[in-house]
């Protein structure tokens, strides 16, 4: 077989191009890929079709994509937490407010509060949660299990 004759020539941008031109280059020769170049001619990344129009239009979940999903109900006001979970998320889901500006992941939240990686199986209160490691490693906790004691709602009943 004669590769030359399915190659396909590489589109060469430079990093000041407009994301409009790189992205009409790119549809011109139907490629989804083109190398970035640095002032001497070196390659300094590579800029994709996908990634362009992402820039412009936001997130595109597509059949090779998958989202992880970070919180998993595993019975009435019990879940799977991963340890990658925004806190953001970890708050809206779970109905509570975390007041820790300096963390952003509920792995964070665990060893910030805890001041150490915790032992797996380790178990915790915090602010109306039973918290227990299900997995960690040397350098962050992987997952832990959550159970809803009180919600934010049922703290502030309690204090009246």
């Amino acid at each position: 077989m004669n590769l030359r004759r399915i190659k396909r020539n590489i589109i060469r941008v430079m990093p000041d191009e407009s994301l409009d031109n790189v992205m009409q280059k790119l549809m011109h020769s139907r490629t989804h890929m083109a190398l970035v170049l640095d002032e001497f001619g070196g390659i300094t990344g590579v800029i994709t079709l996908e990634g362009i129009i992402e820039t412009i239009v936001g997130s595109i979940q597509d059949e090779f994509d998958f989202e992880e999903e970070h919180i998993k109900p595993n019975g009435i006001d019990n879940y799977l937490v991963s340890g990658l979970t925004p806190i953001h998320e970890f708050e809206e889901i779970l109905s509570i407010e975390v007041e820790n500006e300096e963390v952003s992941t509920v792995g964070g939240l665990i060893i910030s509060e805890l001041g150490h990686i915790p032992l797996k199986q380790e178990r915790f209160r915090f602010n109306g949660l039973d918290i227990t490691i299900t997995e960690v490693d040397e350098k962050r906790v992987i997952a832990a299990r959550v159970r809803v004691i009180e919600r934010k709602d049922e703290l502030n009943k309690s204090d009246e």
